[in-house]
């Protein structure tokens, strides 16, 4: 696996990379919120005023490790042991929407949305994929959107899936397992699940990620380091 140091880049590549167009409804913030997420009572702040976006533990928000925004200003926010998914409307601060599956044990940690307006959230702790997406009436609902068993993603104790990201064009799901260090690789119209190949060099206790192109950007929680791995045109190997 070809991992790159980005403290080596050139000026123009490092010019090139931020000139890159992300997908709409995928930056990691809009309209000026600025994210501060933690395991205990998270709190959204505005800048410039700064005021509270939204009182910690308001709604049964209590937990929080994902968050995305989208360009129709909704907040989709993933939360943790509580086992629930949040969407606010960032201009006003209303809870449009919330969701739990009823399982006992639960552990909702990351989030991405695609270009369609369709958010994926991670189970730590259940070997399942999520989405929320919009029905025909115009109303947000919650989808077992894949069930992983019996795929290459096989749950084991500990944390499993964690971070996910979406490649620009919306053909493929990219997510971590924080356990095993592995990187995958799922497709949006098949669902189909394939292990992307890194070359013996794993991502262990993968937490975040942050896909720019082909590039993606792997926070590693308890090495305190994030590694830039360069991924194939298939984003099959890296």
């Amino acid at each position: 696996m070809k991992r790159a140091d980005p403290g080596n880049r050139t000026a123009d590549e490092q010019n090139a990379i931020a000139q890159q167009p992300p997908c709409e409804g995928r930056e990691e913030a809009s309209q000026g919120l600025v994210k501060h997420a933690g395991r205990f009572a998270p709190q959204l702040s505005r800048v410039p005023n700064r005021g509270v976006f939204l009182p910690g533990g308001q709604d049964g928000l209590t937990s929080a490790t994902g968050m995305k925004v989208d360009d129709q200003g909704r907040l989709f926010v993933s939360g943790a042991a509580t086992g629930k998914f949040f969407v606010y409307d960032t201009a006003s601060g209303q809870l449009l929407a919330s969701f739990t599956n009823g399982l006992n044990n639960m552990f909702i940690n990351d989030v991405t949305i695609s270009c369609e307006g369709d958010a994926y959230f991670t189970d730590s702790l259940n070997p399942v994929l999520y989405r929320i997406t919009t029905d025909s009436s115009g109303h947000l609902i919650l989808q077992n959107w894949l069930d992983l068993t019996g795929t290459s993603i096989v749950y084991g104790s500990g944390f499993n899936l964690n971070g996910i990201a979406v490649t620009e064009d919306d053909r493929y799901l990219l997510t971590v397992q924080s356990n095993t260090g592995k990187l995958f690789r799922i497709d949006l119209d098949t669902q189909q699940v394939t292990e992307v190949n890194l070359g013996g060099a794993p991502l262990p206790n993968g937490d975040g990620l942050w896909l720019r192109g082909h590039t993606l950007y792997a926070v590693l929680n308890s090495f305190n380091r994030i590694d830039e791995v360069q991924l194939s045109g298939d984003f099959s190997t890296g």
